[in-house]
């Protein structure tokens, strides 16, 4: 019967290449499989095929290539237009159109325009609960809990005053009518019928799923050479807030960011302009002008 070995150096360069074109192995963690092969040759004694010129040749091109092609694209904010064109687009949905995939993309755009004017991170937004959420006057998220770098769990209170984001209240009114009454530890993201627990409390990178089926829909997409992520979402609360004029203290209590650390300004693009849309989102955090008033004395 016909043995693979001894292989030849052109058998070699063939199973290389064929790595090379499905990606499955980055050019400079090839070496463990190259000294495989020659172990196994080197045990019978027979010729080592990878090895020499034409080996090296190889693995600097394809390390070219990998390059090129996986260079990451920068993550950039998310810009309040395009939450806006989501926000705009689940209040006009109609309730026929609520139904299956619809009604996947209907719970996406609401937990993108949610999850965007509170500045959540990503853990913290998919695991949201029903009873961390009181919308019954304006918006309070009553339970806020939250890990950051230090892996240590706090939790806080935020308050979006009523008719601070009438259109965010809307929405999130349709949408707890959409889903309907649910007990107060599952999931506040759970579709009708669909069990969602604290044992099974969605992930945070389905935030990003989430965020690319709106982004579809809605026929957006990042600039050449950038990339939207559920972390761009968080980018750009932090950027739009800070655009319309809203003080550092105040993005550091949403976002849950300490105003001693220079972390924020990793998240505020001051190129971000102050636009309708930013102040439509976070208008309400910004400085009002002192009114004048009357004593009656």
């Amino acid at each position: 019967s016909p043995s693979p070995l001894p292989a030849s150096a052109a058998t070699g360069l063939r199973y290389l290449g064929d790595i090379g074109v499905r990606g499955t192995v980055k050019a400079d963690s090839l070496q463990p499989y190259l000294s495989a092969i020659n172990a196994a040759h080197r045990d019978l004694m027979l010729p080592l095929p990878a090895l020499g010129d034409a080996v090296s040749r190889f693995r600097r091109g394809l390390a070219n290539r990998q390059v090129a092609a996986g260079r990451p694209a920068a993550r950039v904010y998310l810009p309040a237009r395009v939450v806006c064109s989501a926000l705009r687009w689940a209040l006009q949905a109609t309730p026929s159109s609520l139904v299956g995939d619809g009604a996947l993309l209907f719970r996406a755009a609401v937990a993108l325009v949610l999850n965007y004017v509170w500045f959540a991170r990503g853990d913290t937004g998919a695991a949201l609960r029903c009873c961390d959420i009181d919308t019954s006057d304006g918006i309070a998220l009553v339970n806020v809990r939250e890990k950051g770098k230090s892996h240590r769990a706090s939790s806080r209170v935020i308050r979006i005053p009523r008719g601070a984001l009438p259109d965010v209240e809307r929405l999130l009114h349709r949408w707890e009518a959409f889903r309907g009454s649910r007990p107060a530890e599952s999931s506040y993201f759970a579709l009708p019928g669909e069990l969602r627990t604290a044992q099974r409390r969605f992930r945070p990178a389905v935030l990003d799923d989430w965020m690319q089926l709106v982004l579809v829909h809605l026929g957006e997409r990042a600039p050449l050479g950038q990339s939207w992520s559920s972390h761009s979402a968080r980018k750009g609360a932090a950027s739009s807030a800070n655009a319309v004029g809203a003080s550092l203290a105040k993005i550091c209590h949403m976002g849950g960011w300490s105003v001693r650390s220079n972390v924020i300004f990793d998240y505020i693009d001051p190129t971000c302009p102050a636009d309708a849309w930013c102040a439509r989102l976070f208008g309400w955090l910004a400085p009002a002008p002192p009114r004048s008033v009357s004593l009656d004395i």
